[in-house]
């Protein structure tokens, strides 16, 4: 897999993951504000992240992280199967 596919993979990732952050927040019942805690971020680069407007979006390894926290609770942990945020054979093949 070539440099240019995986960062475009990436990106998919990345943006489906902003995309559903609200309902995945909901999904373990945490605010913006705990949520941002958790990630070691201000509430308001939480906002802007989940509001799309960031300039630089969402990163990749900040994907990972929120990842990793949702993947900790079993109802976002459903959600993140069902919207197909995550794929861990991805994940592997990066170098």
């Amino acid at each position: 897999m070539n440099t240019d596919h995986i960062k475009e993979i990436q990106q998919e990732y990345t943006e489906k993951l902003v995309k559903y952050m609200p309902e995945l927040r909901q999904a373990i019942g945490v605010n913006q504000y705990a949520f941002a805690r958790k990630l070691g971020i201000s509430r308001s680069t939480m906002v802007y992240l989940e509001s799309g407007s960031r300039k630089k979006g969402l990163t990749f390894h900040m994907y990972l992280a929120v990842i990793m926290i949702f993947m900790q609770y079993e109802d976002s942990r459903k959600l993140i199967e069902k919207y197909q945020l995550f794929d861990k054979e991805f994940i592997i093949q990066i170098d």
